[in-house]
Order: structure tokens, then C-alpha cells, then sequence
């Protein structure tokens, strides 16, 4: 900015001195500093284009625009989304970098540093690798998955990878960080008090009630598949459930939804914008207890573990 105000005034100067004794000189001047302000608008174009849309992102990917478009909480990872297009005129290959001996990582707004794996065009990587060809001007979406996020957490404050981009002719290194965004939450329950990791899970209590024997507890409520493809929920390995009253006592628990138990391998299919009942079956509660700290049912969608968790709920 400071060198174009300079250019400016000698433009100036060159103009209005053009009738005195000096004239030549100026008007040599005047060439001079609008071939210099050529070339300073030319390396602002470069030097800007750090291809991304983070305001303090750095570095560079050769031939490659990369565009971050989201941030979300998905089971105990943050999926930072992005859209990368090949700007060159051919196929290249994009060949991202992470793990330790990469020295590629994130990093949360509690200065936690996560590990971090990528999926482009719906393929992932293996041993901290991803060979992903891209078409010339084809948006191509991916994401990076970063590892063990704790909810307690606002922002990824960055995240650093490398690697490198084939044109055919070169194999040309890059080193890439990007800046600070803002973890989205799912919105998927209808109460403060229910967190559900599965963003595409919409999940509606209706009533917590003892049954007609006055020894268990029924949690009633109606689940929804928001999102555009089936999915199935089916049993973990039973270490994430948790279910204690108000004064600490433990117990166990099912679930099922409609009508099926979800709590083995099989378990439920959940077609898209489907309402279905679901119930968690609390067994043995004593009758002077009224309300539960915490009732944690983990399940398993695809290869990934997902809570349905509900904490301080009376009944």
C-alpha cells in the first residue's frame, strides 16, 4: 500500500511538472513508476493467494485450490470439510501427508493437539497417505477427521499437514497450516440436557416414566434419519454405556427402536425422514429415586462410535 501511495505522487508530480525546465526527467519519472506499479499490483495477485478460505491460513498447495467450507462435531472427531479444484490444465495427483512422522496435527482451543487423517472424493488413505487424482476445474469435496475432540471444545485453532502434488512433470512439496475455525455442534435433540454425536440422528424425548410394575423406567422417546441415505445403529462393545442415579448408584440398561433391539450386531435400519420409537429400559430402580445424572447409550454406525447421552433428568 505504502509503495503504490509513493508511485501515486510521482504520477502526480510527473504530470504537473511537465511544462517546467525539468519535464524530460519527470516524465522519465512518470514511465518508471507505472511500470513499477504494474509489477507491485502483479506480486500482490501472487502473494495473496494462499488458496484458502481461512484469513490466516499459510502456505501453499501447487495447482490446487482448497477451500474449507465446514466444521463439524461427528461422534468424537471434528470433520473439517473443504473443496479442493485442480486449477492446472491436466490431471495431477494430490498426495496429502499426516501423522507424527509427518509432523502433521491440530490443534484445539485448549492447545490439545489432535491427530488428524484425510478423505478426499470419498476414498481414504492408508499409513498416513492418500494418492487422489484430480480432473483440471473439477470441484472434488473431502475432509479431515480430526481425532478425539472433547465437547468441551469451541475451535480447531489450526491444523498443519504436507505432502506433495504430480503434474506429470514435477513432484512439487508443500507444507500447509490452516487457520482457526469454529467447531459446529449438532442441533438434532429437542432439550439442553440431550447431546446426540450423530449429527443425522434427530433424536425427541417425550417422557420419562416408571411402567405399570413401578420397578423399571421407561425413556420414551422418537428418533429421525435426517439425512439423505439409510444408515444402521448397532451394538458397540457395551464400554461406553453409563446409566447412575442422583446418588450414584449404577445400573444397566437396552434399547430398541421400533420395537427391535439395538443392542446386537444386527441392529436397526433407519430409513431417511422416518419417525421411529425409541425406548431405553432402565430395570430395578428403587422408588425413592426420582431423577438420573446421566443415561449413556453408546451404538456403532458404520465404523465410528456415537453417543445418545441425557444428564440430569427427573422423572
Amino acid at each position: 500500500m505504502k509503495a503504490k501511495t509513493i508511485i501515486g505522487m510521482a504520477l502526480v508530480l510527473s504530470s504537473l511538472s511537465m511544462q517546467n525546465a525539468n519535464a524530460q526527467f519527470f516524465k522519465k519519472l512518470g514511465k518508471v513508476a507505472g511500470a513499477l506499479l504494474d509489477a507491485t499490483t502483479e506480486s500482490s495477485k501472487t502473494s495473496n493467494n494462499s488458496n484458502s478460505s481461512s484469513s490466516d491460513t499459510k502456505g501453499y498447495i501447487p495447482h490446487i485450490d482448497f477451500k474449507v467450507t465446514s466444521c463439524e462435531y461427528w461422534g468424537d472427531e471434528v470433520l473439517l470439510r473443504f473443496i479442493v479444484i485442480n486449477t492446472s490444465t491436466s490431471d495431477i495427483t494430490f498426495r496429502p501427508f499426516w501423522g507424527e512422522i509427518n509432523d502433521a496435527y491440530a490443534t484445539d482451543d485448549n492447545n490439545n493437539i489432535h491427530s488428524i487423517s484425510f478423505n478426499v472424493g470419498g476414498e481414504d488413505g492408508w499409513g498416513g497417505e492418500l494418492f487422489k487424482t484430480l480432473p483440471a476445474g473439477v470441484p472434488v469435496k473431502g475432509y479431515i477427521a480430526i481425532k478425539k475432540v472433547s465437547t468441551s471444545c469451541r475451535f480447531i485453532k489450526s491444523v498443519r499437514f504436507g505432502g506433495i502434488v504430480e503434474d506429470g512433470k514435477n513432484n512439487q512439496k508443500f507444507s500447509y497450516t490452516i487457520g482457526s475455525n469454529a467447531i459446529k455442534m449438532p442441533n438434532n435433540t429437542n432439550a439442553d440436557n440431550i447431546f446426540v454425536s450423530l449429527p443425522i440422528l434427530q433424536y425427541n424425548l417425550n417422557r420419562v416414566y416408571r411402567d405399570k410394575t413401578g420397578k423399571n423406567v421407561i425413556v420414551d422417546a422418537t428418533v429421525k434419519n435426517i439425512g439423505t441415505d439409510a444408515f444402521k445403529l448397532a451394538a458397540s462393545d457395551g464400554s461406553g454405556h453409563a446409566v447412575y442415579d442422583s446418588e450414584g448408584n449404577s445400573y444397566k440398561h437396552t434399547m430398541t427402536i421400533g420395537g427391535k433391539s439395538i443392542d446386537n450386531w444386527d441392529g436397526v435400519t433407519l430409513q431417511p425422514d422416518i419417525p421411529m420409537k425409541a425406548l431405553i429400559t432402565i430395570p430395578n430402580v428403587p422408588s425413592n429415586i426420582h431423577e438420573f445424572s446421566i443415561i449413556k447409550h453408546r451404538t456403532v454406525c458404520g465404523d465410528n462410535y456415537y453417543d445418545i447421552q441425557i444428564k440430569n433428568q427427573k422423572f
